[in-house]
C-alpha cells in the first residue's frame, strides 16, 4: 500500500528501514513518532516490520505490529515480513507472525512461499513450525521446486523426514522440477544413503529418470555412492542395465569413474560387464579413464 509522504520523509525513510533492520528500538519508535508513516516503504518496497523481520529482532517487531504495522505488506519482489522471518530463519520471529495472524502461504513475485524459503535455506525449524500451522506442502515454485525437492537437493534428511509425513506428500516423489530433476535423483547424487532410504521407504521410484536418462542408480553409480547403490540394486523391479542418453549403465558409469565400490555392489547384483557404450564396455572404460 503506497502512502504520499513529504521531502522531508522521503529523506529520513532509509534511516526508518535501515534502523528496523538493525534492531535499534527506540530509533524507529522515534521516526514513527515524528509522523513517518508506519507503511512507509523506500525505493525497493522495504519497510520497517518487513526490516525487523529480516533482522529477528523480535521486541521491534512485536512493536510495529502493536502499532497497526500492516502483516501483508509486501516489498517490491513480493516477499511479506512472515516469509522473511522463514527465509531468513527466525524462529521466534515466525511464530509470533503466525500467531498474529499473518498469512503462511504468501508467495512473492517467483512463486516461493515462505515454505519454500525456509526450506531452500536448510531452515529446518521454520519448516516445522509452517507445517504445524497449516502451510501448503505440495506447493512448488516458478522454477518447479516443491520443499520437499529443495529439502532433499541440499541432503537435509531431518527436513524430508517431516514433509514426508505430511498427506499427500508421496506425490512429489516423482515430480521433476524444470531442470528433470527429481528427488531421488538429487538424493542417489549426494551420496546420502539415509536420505536414499527414506524416499524408497516412502515409495520412490527408482526407475525414473533425469533429463540425460540417468536413473538413481547410474546417478549414485556415477557418484561413486557406495551404499546408496547397494539400496537401489535391492530395490524391487531396478533395472541393473537402463542406459542414459549417451548410452551408459550404471556399471560403465561407475567404471569409467573408477569407483571401485560401487563396481563391485552392481557386479554383486549382476550388472553385466560387456554392455557397451560407444563401442566401448565397461572394462575399457575404466582402462582408458
Amino acid at each position: 500500500m503506497a502512502v504520499e509522504l513529504s521531502n522531508k520523509q522521503k529523506k529520513q525513510v532509509g534511516t526508518l528501514i535501515q534502523g528496523a533492520l538493525s534492531g535499534e528500538l527506540r530509533n524507529v519508535l522515534a521516526i514513527l513518532k515524528s509522523g513517518m508513516p508506519i507503511e512507509a516503504t523506500d525505493a525497493q518496497g522495504n519497510h520497517a516490520l518487513g526490516a525487523a523481520s529480516c533482522g529477528g529482532h523480535l521486541e521491534l517487531v512485536k512493536a510495529l505490529v502493536e502499532k497497526g504495522a500492516p502483516l501483508e505488506l509486501k516489498n517490491q519482489i513480493g516477499t511479506s515480513p512472515l516469509w522473511l522471518a522463514a527465509g531468513y530463519g527466525h524462529v521466534d520471529v515466525l511464530d509470533f507472525l503466525i500467531g498474529a495472524g499473518a498469512d503462511v502461504n504468501a508467495g512473492n513475485s517467483t512463486k516461493d512461499t515462505p515454505m519454500l524459503a525456509a526450506a531452500a535455506k536448510r531452515h529446518t525449524k521454520c519448516v516445522e513450525r509452517l507445517v504445524a500451522a497449516g502451510a501448503r506442502h505440495l506447493t512448488v515454485n516458478a522454477g518447479g521446486d516443491s520443499p520437499l525437492s529443495l529439502a532433499v537437493a541440499d541432503s537435509n534428511t531431518e527436513m524430508a523426514a517431516i514433509l514426508l509425513k505430511q498427506p499427500g506428500a508421496a506425490v512429489l516423489l516423482g515430480r521433476a522440477n524444470d531442470k528433470g530433476v527429481h528427488p531421488m535423483a538429487s538424493a542417489a547424487a549426494s551420496g546420502n544413503a539415509e536420505l536414499v532410504k527414506l524416499l524408497l521407504d516412502a515409495g520412490a521410484s527408482v526407475n525414473d529418470t533425469d533429463a540425460n536418462g540417468a536413473t538413481p542408480l547410474a546417478l549414485a553409480a556415477f557418484c561413486g555412492a557406495a551404499e546408496s547403490v547397494r539400496l537401489l540394486v535391492d530395490a524391487p523391479g531396478v533395472k541393473l542395465e537402463s542406459k542414459d542418453v549417451s548410452g551408459a549403465t550404471p556399471l560403465w558409469l561407475a567404471a569409467a569413474a573408477g569407483h571401485d565400490a560401487a563396481v563391485t555392489v552392481l557386479l554383486a547384483a549382476g550388472a553385466r560387464s560387456d554392455v557397451t557404450s560407444a563401442g566401448k564396455s565397461a572394462l575399457v572404460a575404466a582402462t582408458r579413464n
